[in-house]
């Protein structure tokens, strides 16, 4: 439940990094929530419920979008390019390379 709540959390938080789980889990619910939403707009009218729920939910997802970026090494600003943004926040976490000094 941290997944879902913790974005709402830290959402004007841009700068940090974010694992993937936190990123997957809230990216699925939005999505599972809105294509909820669009059914139950389709069936009873309210379809300004979805756009509520994008409403609501874009700056949170921006937030995490930046930070999951960040966390695996690549520049954050490349979140905004729309299909490309889900590839890159699927890339692993950037590893810490140590290079070792050889003296003789």
């Amino acid at each position: 439940m941290n997944y879902i709540i913790d974005p709402f959390r830290n959402m004007f938080k841009f700068s940090g990094k974010s694992s993937l789980r936190e990123f997957w889990y809230f990216y699925g619910f939005v999505w599972l929530g809105y294509f909820a939403l669009s059914i139950v707009g389709n069936r009873i009218g309210p379809e300004w419920l979805k756009y509520a729920l994008v409403g609501v939910t874009f700056l949170p997802m921006l937030a995490l979008g930046f930070r999951r970026l960040q966390d695996a090494g690549i520049n954050r600003w490349y979140f905004l390019i729309p299909g490309a943004n889900i590839y890159l926040a699927a890339m692993p976490k950037e590893d810490v390379k140590i290079e070792r000094t050889v003296t003789s």
